[in-house]
């Protein structure tokens, strides 16, 4: 409860979209909570074909100023949701927006997927999308098409 109210107000909620400028509205944007690896090779060549600017954050630290400065469509996360770290990039994206699309790669242990349905719960995260494995391309492509169309930014369309 205190980690919420601190978060929104010293950042604030979202502005509307109405509120951007048209430029700003026309470039699709995902944020990527990148491993110190970085981002994965499959995500950066798919989303480079799709004309997917990707903006990595390498600390959940900086992800409220990410959020507020690039305004994206979606967030990727490649954390390991066993962190704290997770859980923390979680709670500072409800906090932003709770209807923001969080793409997770949750894996099959109980205790993860537990704490996952928690945060979910919490802080009324209406938009998180759990995978058990690593996403394949109809993974990622799905969930770019969704993320756009609630956006209105999508430039995507469902082939089946």
């Amino acid at each position: 409860m205190t980690a919420h109210a601190f978060a929104t107000s010293v950042i604030g909620r979202a502005l509307p979209q109405d509120t951007l400028r048209m430029t700003e509205q026309e470039t699709q944007r995902v944020i990527v909570l990148a491993n110190p690896g970085g981002i994965s090779q499959q995500l950066l060549q798919m989303c480079h074909a799709l004309a997917i600017e990707l903006v990595a954050v390498a600390s959940h630290h900086d992800l409220p100023f990410r959020l507020h400065h690039h305004r994206p469509m979606a967030i990727i996360s490649e954390l390991d949701p066993k962190g704290t770290t997770s859980c923390a990039a979680l709670r500072t994206i409800a906090a932003y927006d709770q209807d923001m699309p969080v793409l997770l790669v949750a894996g099959q242990d109980p205790s993860v997927l537990g704490t996952i349905d928690a945060a979910e719960q919490l802080w009324r995260l209406s938009a998180l999308h759990r995978l058990g494995d690593a996403p394949t391309a109809n993974d990622l492509i799905g969930f770019l098409f969704r993320a756009g169309r609630r956006s209105g930014l999508g430039r995507l369309m469902p082939v089946s």
